[in-house]
């Protein structure tokens, strides 16, 4: 499923990594590449600001490449004294530390309500507090059990039988049960309660699968047809019901989305439970959180104790990637995910001692989006303005405009030759890449004014484009501020668009209003990225292509108000609602490109949103660290439990 962050987008790449631990299913989340850095701060004995070297240089430090293990860990279960504890795979480490991180947006989450929230960083910091009954390997991507120890499946493929660990508790001491995902199952995701975006993917031919209590710790989860999502997305973070069900019955169902909220977290930490590694101490807003261990958390080492090896972690709110960059070479970070911009500086830093990896190309996918919206707000006054909304609503200028990026050009400027231009919704990585699509020439400014003069507009003489009615083609192109990569994307989109004589106007602003804005309707175009999807299950994107989604960005709907299909549909988007209903209902994964080729080619086609490059992720990670396990999909702290500092190094 997908969630906007600030690419979600915040997807400070490090929490992204850390949601597939935590959350692993997440619903694609919109993250709007802002929040592509994350790093953790150096090891200190209070919380007091480190006192900072200026930055050494030296001779170019090499970036080493992934290189994907023959034999990955392996989690597996330890029954001790009526508990099915989780066994971690890796050494034991020493016990102590804190460990510092950094996200961009200094404005923070805008809740902590993870199963309310529509961002991701909100999402992401929540799922620190969270746990799933089943996670996605982070070498191999495959499902497997957490909370739950066993899982089983039916032989018509229509149910999923979930067995639950013994003996697991909530950080309040409340014991974690089958009651708990039934409830976060049954009340809020199939409710809607906060982000209906999770019940979007989860709808099999309409229809809600039908989650049960079969025994005292299982729980079975059936569907009318196959579905062939289904069990990866039984790794939705379970609710303490013993904490929402009181909620929801004193004060209502409204009441869910504004319970644990920032300013609940300030005032009263000790009102949030956790079945993750970390509980909460302290929240300051726009400055920092500070987590502590869990002591109720399930995972041990070899030698039977309990996990975390860290004693904190603190997150603090940085206004931008520049910072990250300037804490990381002054040695107050353990980990920085570096641009394009700045890799020849760390390549040529002397201390602190670091790594640096090449973990390949993204999973994210960078696009501008158009506002396809045709409808009036509230007021009954146009949500896009309607000289705007009749151009878009052409398929040939959208066309003409997808024709008209210069992607390599983009690449080499903008990442520095460290990415993959990208004409296609899925991310390189996946099992569905429509590789067909990805190998045509998407640069053709020739044809895109060919396409633009059969649709009735002009050049004047002095190359600027005109409609048939005489208005200069002319709209507002914005994004998140504070990015540098994003707004020289921005810069070159002008300039290439340009070429055909359309005039951009540039607008970035803070992450938190660019939300605020996409949930409105009040912009025209945007760019922005998509990420917390899955190399695995296409389906993932649902919450983004169907067109009753809760992500539907190019033609949102209010979707609190729809009954039923929508009846406004575009032609196209009937087409993706019926193959994303046909792409589920089989488990053939030929069948499955197949249906998957075509809602490619379809978005391509019609560009809603025009894709434009992926880029590779370069990790800087501090040689102090242990127990780190760095991979594409896990990034570098999805194993945070078992993590720990050499307090020698």
């Amino acid at each position: 499923m997908v969630s906007p962050t600030p690419p979600l987008p915040l997807r400070e790449r490090e929490l992204d990594r850390k949601l597939l631990k935590m959350r692993p299913v997440l619903i694609l989340s919109i993250v709007f590449t802002l929040l592509a850095s994350v790093g953790v701060v150096v090891l200190m004995s209070s919380f007091s600001s480190p006192s900072f070297s200026p930055p050494a240089f030296d001779t170019e430090r090499p970036v080493a490449k992934y290189v994907p293990s023959n034999n990955p860990p392996e989690y597996s279960t330890k029954r001790i004294n009526g508990t099915d504890f989780i066994l971690s795979p890796y050494d034991a480490g020493q016990f102590g530390g804190t460990l510092y991180q950094a996200s961009v947006g200094s404005g923070g989450p805008k809740t902590l309500n993870g199963w309310a929230s529509f961002d991701g960083t909100s999402g992401a910091i929540a799922s620190m507090l969270s746990c799933s009954p089943v996670q996605t390997n982070a070498h191999t991507g495959n499902v497997i059990p957490w909370v739950a120890k066993d899982i089983s499946i039916s032989n018509d493929q229509t149910e999923i039988t979930l067995t639950f660990r013994d003996g697991l508790q909530w950080s309040d001491g409340h014991a974690l049960t089958v009651d708990d995902l039934l409830f976060t199952w049954n009340v809020i995701i199939q409710e809607g309660l906060g982000n209906p975006s999770t019940r979007d993917i989860l709808l099999v031919s309409g229809k809600f699968p039908v989650m049960r209590k079969v025994a005292g710790n299982k729980v079975a989860v059936r569907t009318t047809v196959p579905y062939a999502p289904l069990l990866l997305n039984m790794g939705q973070s379970i609710a303490p019901k013993h904490i929402f069900e009181q909620i929801i019955k004193d004060k209502g169902k409204d009441a869910f989305g504004a319970a644990w909220s920032t300013q609940e977290a300030e005032q009263h930490p000790d009102h949030f439970v956790s079945c993750g590694p970390w509980v909460i101490e302290q929240y300051v807003p726009k400055e920092r959180i500070i987590f502590k261990r869990n002591p109720n958390y399930y995972v041990i080492n070899d030698t039977n104790e309990r996990l975390p090896y860290l004693d904190r972690e603190v997150m603090t709110f940085a206004k931008d990637g520049s910072n990250l960059q300037l804490l990381f070479e002054q040695g107050a970070l353990h980990t920085h995910y570096a641009g394009p911009q700045n890799l020849a500086r760390l390549q040529h830093l002397k201390s602190p001692k670091f790594s640096l990896v090449d973990l390949g190309a993204s999973d994210g996918t960078n696009f501008i989006a158009l506002n396809l919206n045709t409808r009036n707000d509230d007021n009954g006054k146009p949500i896009v303005n309607t000289t705007v909304a009749r151009w878009f609503a052409d398929q040939r200028v959208r066309q003409a405009m997808n024709l008209s990026v210069n992607r390599r050009q983009m690449v080499d400027n903008v990442l520095k030759g460290l990415g993959t231009p990208s004409v296609t919704a899925f991310g390189l990585n996946s099992i569905y890449l429509n590789k067909d699509l990805e190998s045509r020439n998407s640069y053709d400014p020739t044809e895109a004014q060919r396409l633009l003069k059969e649709a009735g507009f002009s050049l004047n003489a002095q190359g600027q484009l005109f409609d048939a009615k005489g208005n200069r083609v002319e709209f507002t192109l914005t994004t998140n501020s504070g990015n540098s990569e994003r707004e020289a994307t921005l810069v070159q989109l002008q300039h290439d668009l340009g070429v055909i004589g359309i005039k951009v106007n540039i607008q970035p602003v803070e992450f938190n209003t660019l939300v605020d804005r996409m949930k409105t309707g009040q912009w025209q175009t945007m760019v922005m990225g998509l990420s917390g999807g899955s190399n695995f299950e296409p389906h993932q994107s649902a919450n983004v292509f169907k067109s009753d989604a809760a992500l539907h960005i190019f033609n949102q709907r209010d979707v609190g108000q729809l009954k039923g299909v929508p009846t406004d549909r575009l032609p196209f988007e009937v087409q993706l609602d019926t193959l994303y209903e046909q792409g589920t209902q089989t488990m053939d994964i030929e069948q499955r490109r197949l249906v998957y080729n075509q809602v490619q080619e379809i978005l391509y086609r019609e560009s809603p949103m025009i894709y434009l490059f992926s880029g590779n992720v370069i990790l800087a990670i501090r040689d102090e660290l242990r127990n780190v396990d760095v991979t594409p999909l896990g990034g570098g702290l999805h194993n945070i439990e078992s993590i720990w500092i050499n307090k020698n190094n």
